[in-house]
């Protein structure tokens, strides 16, 4: 006799209980690769791989980035030369206007030629006057043009004898008009400068006004450095300048501004120094103070915005100007 306990052992084979079928679970089947890689990706996804994956993706920046970096050191070097260059270039148009308009404004004014007269000399060849006639008028033009108010006649020319030293024999108001004559000292009647140098003397004493209110060991050395720039100016070359003169320094540094920003700009400076001359700025006792405190004034007429400051530096290194020996600034003194 056969008991039977359980039904399930009694089940036939191959047959499967539903709630057994529904626990069990069957063999994993093998995915396509194309489905399977995203599931190991993100399997492996930890903080390891994350870096070695970051390593692979921007490794190549620490060897391209000394290249960025070059490259854009080379273009901040061509932007400040590219900026220098236009600063140059404005600063070049800058003073060719200038000059353009100097040249222009010296080019207007209509001359006559002085007359001349001579005095009794065997000395005075036909030659010889020809020329110094037109020494003196070459001269005369050249100040005129700049816009000096001058004589409309010379002195008569003579020629100094033994005894009789300097250019020019008369001085200054009071014996010029006693004795008007231009001296030339004999041994250098020849020299295309010498009659220069007198004529210049007589014209710039015709003037001597403009100093009679400045201190009296001042209006001598006024006088001179005029005289003598013109001179020089006029021939185009540097005169010898005594070393162990009182104002070697400036007389060396009016012809160096000249050097930087040309004839035309600094005779023009010079010529308003003196138009512009005021004797109540600056009574400095150094005369060379007291010089520069005006030459900067008339400088300042033809400053286009760019000479000013460098000119006012110059002096100051050279110990020739001081800021606070000026009384006012709208005396050109700052």
């Amino acid at each position: 006799m056969i008991l039977i306990t359980n039904l399930r052992d009694i089940q036939p084979a191959g047959y499967a209980h539903p709630q057994q079928s529904r626990t069990q679970k069957s063999p994993a089947l093998p995915l396509p690769r194309f489905i399977a890689f995203p599931r190991t990706w993100n399997q492996n996804m930890d903080r390891a791989g994350m870096l070695k994956v970051m390593h692979e993706v921007f490794g190549f920046v620490p060897v391209v980035m000394p290249w960025i970096s070059a490259a854009g050191f080379l273009l901040l070097i061509c932007l400040l030369c590219w900026r220098e260059r236009g600063r140059a270039a404005t600063a070049e148009i800058a003073k060719a206007q200038t000059m353009q308009t100097l040249a222009s404004s010296t080019q207007t004014k209509e001359v006559n030629d002085i007359r001349a007269v001579f005095e009794e000399s065997r000395l005075f060849t036909s030659a010889r006057k020809e020329r110094l006639i037109r020494d003196v008028n070459d001269f005369h033009q050249y100040l005129a043009q700049l816009g000096f108010d001058l004589p409309t006649d010379a002195p008569s020319l003579g020629v100094s004898h033994a005894g009789r030293c300097g250019w020019f024999a008369g001085g200054f108001p009071g014996t010029i008009y006693e004795e008007k004559t231009i001296y030339i000292p004999s041994e250098g009647i020849d020299n295309p400068e010498g009659i220069t140098f007198a004529y210049a003397q007589y014209v710039f004493a015709s003037i001597f006004h403009k100093f009679l209110h400045d201190p009296e060991n001042h209006r001598l050395t006024a006088f001179r450095v005029f005289h003598h720039y013109y001179c020089a100016s006029f021939a185009n070359r540097k005169y010898k300048i005594d070393p162990n003169s009182k104002i070697s320094n400036l007389e060396n540094t009016l012809w160096d501004i000249r050097d930087l920003y040309g004839k035309q700009f600094m005779d023009r400076a010079m010529f308003y120094t003196l138009d512009r001359w005021e004797s109540d700025i600056a009574k400095d006792a150094n005369f060379e103070t007291f010089f520069t405190a005006r030459f900067l004034v008339g400088e300042s007429v033809v400053d286009t915005g760019q000479q000013h400051e460098q000119i006012r530096k110059l002096l100051e290194e050279r110990s020739l100007y001081y800021a606070a020996d000026c009384s006012t600034e709208t005396h050109g003194c700052g």
